[in-house]
């Protein structure tokens, strides 16, 4: 490799980190109820000045897993009371998740798949959404994704530092989401094993005591002085509740086990159907070592959550890095152009056509959706909206027609080009409509140094940005309420404050 060479390859790195996880970080509010459970639980994580707790509105979260905490404290210590600040730890963990698939696929399948796995990974719109929230999903999928590699080098016959190292990474993820560290690992290397019938590795893998002391090691001390201090009702939290109950809970009638099939084209958008033909062609090369663990990677985890009652999409990310590596592999695979290209232009189409959608939508007499759809119209019809929306669609379809790229090429360039829409505009446009009136209010009631209250509604990040708790209940007195306005029944009187998207602040008088 040329110096030329390796010095495009990392300036091609470095700015997929740029665009997809730290361009306008901070520039959207933070997004209720995710971003703003652990915006409040860090906070009280760094007001207190113990590591060892976390509070979300005056409740002590028993269940959560520390290490995000931890990580999103120290950013606010080191940076300011900011989005950006909270948002800076997945936004690097997504960067290192990224670096980790580089230099795995490049080993293994060469550099300019690994390349390709790079801009399916950082463009999907899932990571993308992640890669910018304050949340611990970055942080779980970077440490997943390093035990998972490692099980493969352990697996191929690699030396057993590997294995070791393994059990490293899900010790430092059982710190960041819990169980799911350790469960997801084991299944995946289990069914891989016995599916090449190898079922002498796989006793050797799960049995491998070394691995056990340093993953115990990590974790048992915060686990034990949690129990220390709680005793069953941290039993009950983290390991019943948190985990073996969601997902052992039944259906109900809103879900399907079909739930995670039909969200994967959208979690993986534009790739949708790139996906389905790289899933298509792995199937038929089942017996490639690196294909076989791969797959076994994507249908542990697909089929586990399809099996239990939990439905969020983001779960899917945490066997999407195998998928990525298989899209990758199979890019010259994609031949259709007017399906490898329709996802894209359906979403551009979407987005250049929200400005008519809110001005044709007629919300009837329902004053907090007219709110909602006044505010929309204002933002949406604003220039800073329309214009980016209609140059992300001329480009999409430019793409889509240009015959100079190759169907893959024109996706992957398309790709880029919608996240740097998302970045730039749209994740601004959603956060003011759903959340702008969130921020206004609490900074409001920060500045006039009231406790702040909230009525009929759940804004976690009410708190993070009144930096102080804001519980759920019927106001005093002299105290300011944050509620929808269609909801003030049972409220004392009131003086309105402020009004915003369909949200009253004011004081109660009585």
């Amino acid at each position: 490799m040329s110096l030329s060479d390796k010095a495009l390859r990392w300036l091609f790195l470095g700015a997929s980190i740029w665009l997809c996880f730290f361009l306008h970080l901070g520039k959207a509010p933070l997004f209720d109820t995710e971003e703003g459970s652990y915006a409040v639980a860090s906070l009280a994580l760094l007001q207190s000045g113990d590591p060892l707790w976390a509070f979300s509105d005056g409740l002590l979260l028993i269940a959560d897993a520390p290490l995000i905490h931890w990580f999103q404290g120290l950013s606010l210590r080191a940076f300011g009371m900011t989005e950006a600040a909270l948002r800076l730890p997945s936004a690097l963990a997504a960067s290192l998740w990224l670096l980790a698939i580089y230099q795995f696929a490049a080993a293994r399948v060469g550099w300019l798949t690994a390349c390709y796995a790079v801009a399916l990974m950082s463009c999907s719109l899932a990571v993308v959404i992640i890669g910018r929230s304050a949340s611990a999903d970055s942080l779980f999928n970077l440490l997943l994704t390093l035990c998972m590699f490692d099980l493969y080098r352990w697996c191929e016959g690699e030396r057993k530092r590997h294995l070791f190292k393994a059990f490293i990474w899900t010790g430092l993820g059982v710190l960041s989401k819990g169980l799911l560290a350790l469960v997801i690992p084991a299944l995946v290397v289990s069914v891989y094993l016995l599916s090449a019938n190898r079922w002498r590795d796989l006793l050797n893998t799960l049995l491998y005591w070394p691995g056990w002391l340093a993953l115990l090691a990590i974790t048992l001390p915060w686990y034990a002085f949690q129990y220390s201090l709680h005793g069953l009702d941290f039993i009950r939290a983290f390991f019943l509740d948190g985990f073996v109950f969601q997902f052992t809970r039944s259906y109900d009638q809103n879900s399907s086990p079909l739930y995670y099939l039909y969200t994967l084209p959208l979690v993986i958008l534009p790739f949708s159907w790139v996906a389905m033909v790289a899933l298509w062609r792995a199937g038929q090369t089942w017996n490639t070592p690196f294909n076989r663990f791969m797959l076994c990677w994507f249908s542990v985890v697909l089929v586990s959550f399809s099996a239990g009652g939990k439905m969020q999409p983001n779960y899917l990310l945490y066997g999407c890095t195998a998928l990525f590596l298989l899209m990758a592999k199979f890019r010259e695979d994609y031949s259709n152009r007017a399906l490898t290209m329709l996802p894209l232009l359906l979403f551009a189409l979407v987005c250049a056509a929200l400005p008519l959608i809110f001005h044709t939508y007629d919300p009837g007499e329902r004053s907090f959706d007219t709110a909602i759809v006044e505010l929309g119209r204002i933002v949406l019809f604003d220039d800073n909206y329309w214009a980016p929306a209609g140059l992300f669609l001329l480009l999409s379809v430019w793409l889509a027609f240009n015959k100079k790229f190759k169907p893959i090429e024109a996706l992957t360039l398309g790709a880029y080009v919608q996240t740097a829409f998302i970045a730039t505009t749209l994740a601004t446009v959603v956060g003011e409509v759903q959340q702008g009136s969130v921020e206004k209010a609490a900074k409001k009631a920060l500045e006039a140094d009231v406790q702040l209250v909230q009525w009929r509604v759940n804004k976690p990040s009410l708190g993070f940005y009144r930096q102080a708790d804001v519980p759920s209940r019927r106001p005093l007195a002299g105290e300011w309420v944050f509620v929808p306005i269609h909801k003030t029944a049972g409220l004392p009187p009131l003086l309105e404050k402020h009004s915003y998207g369909g949200y009253m602040l004011a004081e109660a008088l009585e």
